[in-house]
């Protein structure tokens, strides 16, 4: 049990994703639930880009907070730091795929599912945020 929960913190930027993906796309399918109109999604899309800015500022409160070099190295020996900066990227590209997949392909589904996606990685990160800077 334990392996697999240190295997799923390691994986969390490509798993929790890809869970929430994969349940909403069931959902969406089996009871309709993507039904958005035109102003809600061009509301969603405001808010992953106001969210591409908050993962930003996670990202740089992070590197510009003073850190011991031991603890640094206890961070990079753990994979936290890996954990941390990987959800952070993924959960920027995840909500830049739902501007782009709104802008060019016009599709409300994915560009809904690519934002519930990109919502695990923030919630991921921001927990990562307090957990680290509580080390640091």
């Amino acid at each position: 049990m334990k392996k697999i929960k240190s295997y799923l913190k390691y994986y969390s930027n490509f798993a929790m994703p890809s869970l929430i993906f994969a349940i909403c796309f069931i959902l969406s399918k089996k009871f309709n639930i993507f039904k958005i109109s035109f102003d809600k999604i061009s509301t969603l899309i405001d808010v992953s880009a106001s969210f591409i800015g908050v993962l930003l500022t996670i990202l740089t409160i992070y590197l510009a907070v003073p850190k011991n070099e031991q603890k640094k190295e206890r961070l990079r020996t753990s994979y936290h730091e890996y954990i941390y900066l990987s959800n952070i990227l993924t959960g920027i590209i995840l909500f830049f795929l739902s501007i782009i997949t709104w802008i060019f392909l016009d599709t409300v589904m994915l560009s809904t599912l690519f934002f519930l996606s990109g919502i695990a990685n923030m919630a991921i990160a921001t927990y990562y945020t307090f957990i680290l800077i509580k080390l640091l």
